[in-house]
């Protein structure tokens, strides 16, 4: 009986001792798992801080540097200016009733270099005629800028079109023959630059190109369409028109 009564609370201290230590466990557990967020917490707040800290410098040199704004406010500024003045040119122009131009050869070459361009001049036939002068404004309002004369503009014209083409000479109209026409000769039926087709009194029917002679007019010389949209033969002695 002794033996049963002393055995008995030696059981008991053991699973008391159990018990203790589970609980030991538990709260090792939980102080860990709170020491790791607490551990994320600090690395989150230190990564939030670090951002903050760039911001501020950020907005620190933005604010050390004003005049950037400035620069961006005048160059704004000198663009409205520059416009106005383009826009003042433009009106000077269409405002002024005549437009210096180039005579004789010149103004033939300012023909030439605006067709390739791509004005519409009409013919390069050195005369100065609506669709010359329309383009030759074009081109002026293009350039703007200051007052030049006229062989300035040419030459920047020149330079824009370029040099690798040469043009062939005008045929000027001799003033002793400007009113001549032939018409009781000849009459053209049909034209394209260079080459007519003429019908004589007797109706027959002929075909001629630059550099051919003609009777009663002599050596062709220039054929072509003016600004006003007619077909010339300019010959030696007097021309024709369609």
């Amino acid at each position: 009986m002794e033996s049963i009564s002393h055995s008995h609370p030696t059981h008991h201290g053991g699973s008391h001792q159990k018990l203790s230590w589970v609980f030991t466990f538990f709260i090792m557990i939980i102080a860990s798992s709170a020491l790791t967020m607490g551990l994320f917490a600090y690395a989150d707040l230190d990564v939030i801080d670090h951002k903050m800290n760039i911001l501020d410098e950020r907005i620190q040199r933005v604010q050390e540097q004003p005049k950037l704004v400035q620069y961006d406010f005048e160059l704004s500024g000198l663009e409205k200016r520059i416009e106005s003045l383009e826009q003042q040119a433009v009106k000077k122009l269409n405002a002024k009733s005549h437009i210096d131009m180039p005579v004789g050869e010149k103004l033939g070459d300012l023909q030439f270099h605006l067709a390739r361009l791509g004005y519409d001049v009409g013919s390069i036939d050195c005369r100065i005629g609506p669709k010359t002068q329309a383009a030759w404004k074009k081109f002026l309002q293009r350039l703007g800028g200051e007052e030049k004369n006229p062989e300035a503009r040419l030459a920047e014209l020149s330079k824009l079109s370029g040099d690798d083409m040469k043009r062939q000479k005008c045929t000027n109209i001799p003033p002793s023959i400007k009113n001549k026409s032939h018409d009781q000769l000849w009459q053209m039926r049909a034209a394209m630059p260079g080459k007519a087709w003429l019908v004589n009194a007797q109706d027959e029917l002929l075909a001629v190109n630059v550099g051919e002679q003609l009777a009663g007019l002599g050596t062709v010389e220039n054929i072509f369409q003016n600004d006003q949209g007619r077909w010339m033969l300019i010959a030696k002695n007097g021309f024709l028109k369609l």
